[in-house]
């Protein structure tokens, strides 16, 4: 088609050439090659390759006790404008249009991850607040690090601060609530293809039950067994040498007496 083009073009300017002055073929001439100028850089422009975005996702909730007028709350498109703006405010490098909230209603009982239940609930609802902030950029490792620093910033963010934002924000919408208590949960960023693409808040992580340790059983001490010291049986030896001695000493001296004995019945014999 680009050749067709060109011959039709060549064409109708040779019928020109032939039917004008010099100074119109001239003219012709300038024309064409302004033509031709432009129709190269249009081409260019159109081939050369456009940068490749890169989009990051940064999704947390909030849970809010409003008060009695909970449904009502949820039902006005206000609402998620007026917690957009508010938090807008609390992070930096984030605008309204960057985020998307959606609300829902929850059973008061409903755990947090503090820990705890939201206290002084009139009507036993609490409203879930579901934040989506989107990013895109050419700078892959860019985006990461802004989502990294987003997430710090929300974790930064103290109750007393949030509630105080949002009912700035609601007073300024017409919304007449009473927020009777506000818990920041933690955020989270995940990496994603387009800012078309959905994300979801990881599973929670089941808190541990810690297994009841092992009674410790008093270890047996080892028999204390007497012990001989050198001194006492040097003195055992010796107190049985003596008694052996003592021993052959009396036997010597009852031998001796029998002697005399003998001596002295045979010498009266003599004599009688």
């Amino acid at each position: 088609m680009a050749g067709l083009g060109f011959f039709v073009a060549a064409l109708s300017w040779l019928l020109q050439v032939s039917a004008g002055t010099p100074s119109t073929w001239m003219a012709l001439l300038a024309e064409y090659a302004d033509n031709g100028t432009n129709e190269t850089n249009e081409t260019e422009t159109t081939t050369s390759a456009a940068p490749k975005m890169a989009y990051h996702k940064v999704i947390g909730t909030m849970i809010m006790d409003v008060g009695a007028d909970a449904q009502a709350f949820v039902d006005n498109p206000n609402s998620t404008k007026a917690i957009a703006k508010s938090l807008a405010k609390q992070i930096d490098d984030v605008t309204e249009d960057m985020l998307d909230v959606t609300l829902e209603l929850q059973d008061a009982s409903r755990r947090l991850a503090a820990g705890r239940e939201l206290a002084n609930n009139s009507d036993g609802k609490v409203v879930l607040v579901t934040y989506i902030i989107t990013m895109a950029g050419s700078d892959a490792a860019a985006l990461i690090a802004a989502a990294g620093s987003i997430v710090s910033a929300i974790g930064a963010i103290t109750p007393a601060a949030m509630k105080q934002s949002l009912e700035e924000e609601f007073t300024s919408v017409g919304i007449s609530v009473t927020l009777e208590e506000v818990v920041v949960q933690e955020a989270v960023s995940q990496a994603v293809d387009s800012e078309d693409d959905t994300v979801t808040l990881p599973p929670p992580t089941p808190t541990p039950t810690p297994s009841p340790s092992p009674s410790s059983l008093p270890s047996p001490s080892p028999s204390s067994l007497p012990s001989t010291s050198p001194s006492s049986s040097g003195g055992s030896e010796d107190q049985d040498k003596d008694e052996v001695v003592d021993g052959e000493d009396g036997s010597v001296m009852q031998s001796q007496a029998g002697i005399f004995t003998i001596v002295l019945v045979l010498l009266t014999m003599v004599h009688a």
